[in-house]
């Protein structure tokens, strides 16, 4: 592990986003060094920044929640949009769930969680297959 975070460390200071995410997780989990949630958060938006889509999530994760930050809901819902528009089928599920849900104390949107959720069943996603039978069977494959 301690050469793997090396390289990572390195790799992430050239600018390597898959690097910035796995020092991330490890300093978020403790991996092969000291959990520091503090800088586990600097790498994920350092990640972020350089377009990793996980490291945005997390990130949007971190600041809808209010988890080792104050609750910062619009750069978390910002975040989340662009995980998800770079491709993240991850965000995408969980904007499709905030928007049907309401989560974080956002207000429910149903036309963009029909969005969401079409775009999910394009997917395969069976979650949303059967939702949209439910609530839009015109819409349903």
């Amino acid at each position: 592990p301690a050469v793997y975070l090396k390289l990572a460390r390195s790799a992430a200071a050239a600018g390597e986003k898959h690097a910035m995410r796995l020092l991330g997780q490890a300093y978020r989990h403790g991996q092969g060094l000291e959990a520091d949630r503090a800088v586990s958060l600097d790498w994920y938006r350092k990640g972020a920044a350089a377009g990793d889509s996980f490291c945005m999530m997390w990130l949007s994760q971190t600041l809808l929640q209010g988890k080792d930050v104050p609750a910062d809901l619009p750069n978390g819902l910002r975040w989340l949009e662009r995980s998800a528009e770079v491709g993240n089928y991850w965000a995408l599920l969980d904007l499709a769930h905030l928007f049907d849900e309401g989560w974080y104390g956002l207000p429910r949107d149903p036309r963009r969680a029909l969005e969401l959720k079409r775009r999910l069943a394009e997917l395969g996603d069976t979650e949303a297959i059967g939702w949209l039978r439910f609530h839009s069977p015109e819409d349903a494959p």
